[in-house]
């Protein structure tokens, strides 16, 4: 039995694996090899620079532009191939990656409902469209996603065994691929005390306070290199980049559409340099007044326009939870037809799992939480499908113990949805 259930799990991972690459090959037939993001670019060079050993900016304006986490994992690409290699390479990275985010969704699954929904939600992640296209494209998500579900399933199993010796080796795992994650993608930054905050609203005593020391220590051991490096180049403790302004800014001005529009930089810029004076010639003082100014001006619009930033908020709602993409490139049939289909398979189940109860501790802390952080911070900042991938592999695993319900009633004939074989949840262990 083992020997059988050993060979789904690499026939599983094999077809993950196989999507993924097949899915990274037609994206660079349809788009001729090109990088098609602008984000694709700035992360392109800023690996290239960690590789050749330039200094880590991007642009006049940009020592502090972006997080080092994908870079990082790009580099390895230029050690190997040189100067320029090919974009499909570091497609291929993401497969591997993004089969990685298989495993974990399995992993977290069988965590929180036993084996059988573990090996749904690992087969749902391996097929999704949403989660085979976090890993084509040359973007953050291709290592963040796989990162964040390593980090859902740390989290699940801290809370299982919260009472046991083994608690601090998982506190400390949960904590280093939270700050993993956020090195990789600055809005998981606040997660960990988003989430601690959480539990300790719901049951106080579900996590003794050394742990949540232990994994908030272990999160800062990862970012402090970071923290570090930004003092020594700039002089001030900045905790993610110098885009934190600019971000705000598009999500919050009286041009903003919900989507991202940065047409506003060149003139953020040039109005920034005039009023430094002569210190508008230094790169530096530039790059953290525009910060610094932008951050301003769009809280201000914020609080002078409230009704406006309401509206826009639920704008961007809308387009998070969107089930087809939002940019019309990408909003072709058969594509949006297939990103509905995969929405609602996810959907449906999962919310029927909250209602029906099997959401609930540690499964809504895993799986419902971050869906409820990630929509926050995208109502206030720009929003898009982009942005939800994520989440959908804690939703998919949230979505697993109805789908193996609905299967078993199916199968078995049953008249009654609620006599199918309810999926075993691992009993908490304790000391």
């Amino acid at each position: 039995m083992r020997t059988k259930r050993r060979w789904h799990w690499i026939a599983l991972i094999g077809l993950a694996l196989s999507v993924r690459l097949g899915a990274a090959a037609a994206w660079d037939w349809r788009f001729q090899g090109r990088l098609v993001f602008g984000d694709s670019v700035s992360y392109w060079h800023l690996a290239r620079a960690a590789a050749q050993g330039e200094p880590f900016r991007y642009g006049d304006y940009g020592r502090v532009f972006r997080t080092p986490g994908y870079p990082l994992l790009l580099a390895p690409l230029f050690l190997m191939a040189g100067e320029s290699p090919p974009f499909f390479a570091a497609r291929a990275l993401g497969a591997v990656l993004g089969t990685l985010g298989v495993i974990a969704t399995g992993r977290l699954g069988k965590l929180l409902w036993g084996d059988r929904a573990g090996w749904c939600a690992a087969f749902v992640a391996a097929v999704h469209p949403e989660c085979v296209l976090s890993s084509v494209p040359i973007l953050s998500e291709a290592a963040f996603c796989p990162v964040w579900v390593i980090h859902l399933a740390c989290l699940a199993a801290l809370l299982q065994v919260a009472e046991s010796r083994a608690a601090w080796t998982w506190a400390v795992c949960a904590g280093l691929t939270a700050g993993a994650a956020a090195v990789i993608r600055p809005s998981a930054l606040l997660w960990l005390p988003f989430v601690f905050s959480v539990l300790l609203l719901m049951d106080r005593k579900a996590l003794p306070p050394h742990l949540l020391a232990a994994a908030g220590c272990a999160a800062i051991a990862v970012l402090l290199p970071w923290w570090i490096r930004n003092y020594s180049a700039t002089g001030r403790w900045i905790l993610t980049t110098t885009q934190v302004g600019p971000s705000l800014y598009d999500g919050c001005n009286s041009n903003a559409d919900g989507g991202s529009n940065m047409g506003f930089m060149k003139a953020a810029v040039d109005e920034t340099r005039q009023s430094l004076g002569d210190r508008g010639t230094d790169p530096l003082a530039v790059e953290l007044e525009v910060d610094r100014r932008l951050r301003r001006e769009a809280m201000h619009w914020a609080a002078e326009n409230p009704g406006q930033f309401l509206r826009l908020a639920l704008v961007k709602l809308r387009r998070f939870w969107s089930p087809i993409p939002n940019e019309r490139a990408f909003n072709t049939f058969p594509v949006n037809l297939v990103m509905a289909a995969g929405f609602l398979i996810v959907m449906l189940p999962a919310a029927a799992g909250l209602v029906l109860g099997t959401a609930r501790g540690t499964a809504f802390l895993t799986c419902w939480l971050p869906a409820a952080y990630f929509t926050f911070l995208h109502v206030i900042f720009v929003s898009s499908v982009r942005y939800r991938q994520p989440i959908m592999f804690g939703l998919i695993a949230a979505a697993a113990p109805v789908l193996v319900r609905t299967i078993d009633f199916l199968r078995s004939g049953s008249r009654r949805w609620d006599k199918a074989t309810p999926p075993r949840v691992p009993p908490r262990k304790e000391g």
